[in-house]
């Protein structure tokens, strides 16, 4: 008999293709928000600006992973550019 652990419920539940994370759902309140946020305040002033664009773009893989492309391609165009 296989015993299932709580963690792999876990995983099971949040990480598979149907689960997504809006702003509205316990694992964007309860988990992602404080890690960034967390992060955001640990880190020097600047790579600030760095973990807000990483975790954006985790935030929108994480919903749609093919739209993620639309994110990346124009954030690092945009950054090109201006230096």
């Amino acid at each position: 008999m296989q015993t299932v652990r709580p963690a792999d419920r876990l995983h099971e539940r949040f990480l598979t293709e149907d689960c997504y994370m809006v702003f509205s759902t316990p694992v964007f309140l309860f988990a992602f928000l404080p890690a960034v946020l967390l992060l955001f305040y640990l880190v020097p002033r600047r790579l600030k600006t760095l973990i807000l664009l990483l975790s954006s773009l985790f935030f929108y893989f994480w919903g749609e992973r093919a739209y993620t492309a639309l994110m990346v391609f124009p954030s690092w165009s945009t950054t090109v550019r201006a230096l």
